[in-house]
């Protein structure tokens, strides 16, 4: 074996040596390397590690006292709500309530527990009215903030009002967490607020229906408002006066009285005066004004407010009156009657310049019978001294002060040592609320010579009167019997009748002179007694036998002479022709005992009339039209009735003949009656 073999083996190991020791160095080298990273390593995680601890331990600090504070938060608003005066709530996405506040159950009854227990109770206890609008607003779209008033009926029944606000909760992700809301009682406001709506619209309807104006100023005097009534009164449209100063409606010379009633109402002086206007028709609006001052909360003058009343016709009225105080003395001082008006104690308040001459003329003194001295005083004075005249007026004059009567009147003598003097006191008692009298003394000398000269005329005039009717009654009886002398002369019986009927027309009229000239009043006859005799003459005449009865109503009736002769005539007429010709033949059905003629004259008034006579015989023929009938006794009756009295004529043929007369006389003149 060569040495070449031999060394190759020992180089190969002194190599492999060599290596594996050098691999070894590394390997031990490498091994420091990594112990000493190592260490460094671990120093820095045992840091990090110590680090992390102290911050989990801060974190841990911070999350217990974030915790604590959370519990603390929750402990306080848990604490804000449970106590809130509002009801409040929290649903979830679903419809749930996830808390209720216990005020739910001072404002609606139930507790939290029963809205947690039923989500529909809410609903169900909304007023019918409003519960669909409150559903919409429940169930709609979620809107970021809502507002809501509604009804509500609590457990007990009595309604009130809600007032709802809610709003959506979201998460931070802006994931829906559902419905925060909160209720509130408002009935109070809300009935406040109705009080208010009332008052408002009553105040408007005040100011709109107000008899008086209202007028707002500014500082400017610019108007700021006028209600209707205002406008109405100047007569101008709303947007003639808004804006216009409140000077532009007074007259100029009014201008100065205003400003400084102005500045005394600025003054704090607050009254009622007047003022004129001039309205826009050239017209004066006289008012009465009460106005005040406005002013801001700093108590400056922001302007006025007035109300002003339409005294224009209390104004007239009192113009008119002082225009009728002057015309009333001017009149009074006129008259020669001596004229004094005394208060309810006999205080005289005015007397008429005839009252004060009279005084001054017969020795009187106005410290005696003038203005403020008393009447009644004076009265007794003379009563003491022995006048009775003086008595009687005392105590008329009291009789009407006293309302025992409303009038009193007395003629006394007052002679003069030169001749004989006569006077009338009468007393009126004063119309209205004062009390008191008016006492006038008139002479009335002339008048007492007129009338005894009046009565001396009156009885001749009565005596001539009297005459008169005596002599015409007296030629008509003349008249009568000639007319009887040539009817029996006469041999042709129609014309005979006809001197008969006209002797009986004759009669008729003599009987009113006769009666006329018989009766007290010389004017007018009392018409029952006048056809008692007028039909018991024609009886006398016609029926002599009886077979007709008479029925006469007249009583009470008074006719004069223009009027008693042509109804006397019209009467005669109708009943002779009953007498001749309705009983000619009986009446089917009426046997002689029912043969009656009825005469009536009925006065509604003094001056109406109705004469009717009526017979219950045959009739007269169908065929004969009364109203052209050539017969002269219908005609007539139709002059007299109807030209001469002019009234209408009537004829009723349903039982017999029944003829009517209403005719209107002139009332009767009584100032010449004697």
């Amino acid at each position: 074996m060569s040495t070449e073999t031999l060394l190759f083996p020992t180089i190969l190991a002194w190599v492999l040596t060599g290596v594996l020791m050098v691999g070894v160095a590394v390997l031990v080298t490498f091994q420091r390397r990594t112990i000493a990273a190592l260490r460094r390593h671990g120093a820095q995680l045992e840091q990090q590690l110590q680090e992390r601890a102290a911050q989990a331990e801060r974190d841990l600090a911070e999350r217990h006292q974030a915790l604590e504070s959370l519990r603390e938060s929750e402990e306080k608003y848990r604490t804000l709500a449970e106590f809130t005066y509002d009801w409040e709530y929290w649903i979830d996405p679903d419809g749930r309530y996830v808390y209720v506040s216990p005020a739910c159950e001072r404002i609606t009854g139930y507790r939290p527990e029963e809205f947690i227990a039923n989500p529909d109770l809410l609903l169900t206890l909304v007023h019918p009215e409003d519960r669909d609008r409150v559903a919409a607003h429940h169930f709609g779209d979620r809107k970021p903030h809502e507002i809501l008033d509604f009804r509500l009926i609590t457990r007990n029944g009595k309604q009130i009002w809600i007032g709802h606000v809610c709003q959506a909760v979201h998460g931070c992700d802006g994931r829906y967490l559902g419905q925060r809301g909160s209720n509130r009682d408002i009935t109070a406001r809300k009935q406040a607020e109705t009080a208010l709506r009332i008052s408002e619209e009553r105040y408007r309807q005040i100011v709109e229906t107000a008899h008086e104006g209202i007028w707002a100023v500014d500082a400017e005097q610019r108007t700021t408002f006028v209600n209707w009534r205002m406008m109405d009164l100047l007569g101008y449209a709303p947007e003639e006066m808004f804006g216009q100063r409140f000077e532009s409606f007074l007259f100029a010379e009014d201008l100065d009285a205003h400003r400084a009633q102005r500045e005394r109402r600025f003054q704090g002086e607050n009254s009622v005066y007047e003022r004129r206007f001039r309205r826009k028709d050239g017209q004066t609006l006289w008012t009465a004004v009460s106005a005040v001052a406005l002013r801001d909360v700093d108590g400056q003058v922001i302007g006025s407010f007035a109300m002003l009343a339409d005294i224009t016709d209390r104004k007239r009225a009192e113009e008119a009156l002082r225009e009728s105080e002057t015309l009333l003395r001017d009149v009074l001082d006129s008259l020669t009657a001596h004229i004094a008006v005394l208060d309810a104690h006999g205080t005289l308040l005015l007397v008429n310049n005839a009252w004060r001459r009279f005084a001054e003329q017969n020795g009187g003194a106005d410290r005696l019978v003038g203005v403020g001295t008393n009447y009644l005083t004076a009265c007794q004075s003379a009563i003491d001294q022995g006048d009775t005249l003086a008595q009687a007026a005392l105590q008329g004059i009291r009789a009407v002060m006293g309302s025992e009567q409303p009038v009193f009147g007395l003629e006394y003598p007052c002679h003069a040592p030169t001749e004989s003097r006569w006077f009338a006191m009468r007393v009126h008692a004063l119309s209205g609320i004062r009390p008191g009298v008016v006492i006038a003394h008139e002479d009335i000398t002339e008048r007492r010579r007129a009338e005894k000269a009046l009565r001396s005329a009156l009885k001749e005039r009565e005596t001539l009167l009297r005459e008169v009717h005596h002599r015409v009654k007296n030629n008509l009886a003349a008249i009568i019997g000639l007319l009887d002398l040539q009817r029996d002369a006469l041999d042709d019986a129609s014309l005979a009748a006809a001197l008969d009927e006209l002797a009986g027309r004759i009669r008729s009229m003599a009987l009113v002179h006769e009666m006329l000239y018989q009766s007290g009043p010389l004017n007018r006859i009392e018409f029952q007694d006048y056809l008692q005799a007028l039909l018991g003459h024609l009886q006398g005449i016609f029926d002599l036998r009886g077979a007709v009865r008479i029925e006469l109503a007249a009583f009470g009736v008074w006719m004069n002479l223009d009027t008693a002769i042509p109804c006397g005539l019209i009467i005669t007429e109708l009943v002779s022709n009953a007498f001749k010709y309705a009983f000619l033949k009986e009446r089917s059905g009426a046997g002689p005992d029912d043969r009656l003629v009825k005469v009536s004259v009925l006065q509604d008034d003094e001056v109406h009339y109705t004469v009717t006579v009526a017979d219950n015989g045959v009739g007269l023929p169908a065929d004969l039209d009364w109203t052209t009938t050539p017969s002269l006794g219908l005609r007539l009756v139709r002059m007299l009735g109807q030209h001469q009295l002019g009234g209408t004529l009537e004829l009723d043929r349903t039982t017999g003949t029944c003829f009517s007369l209403r005719f209107t006389t002139q009332p009767r003149d009584r100032s010449v009656e004697p």
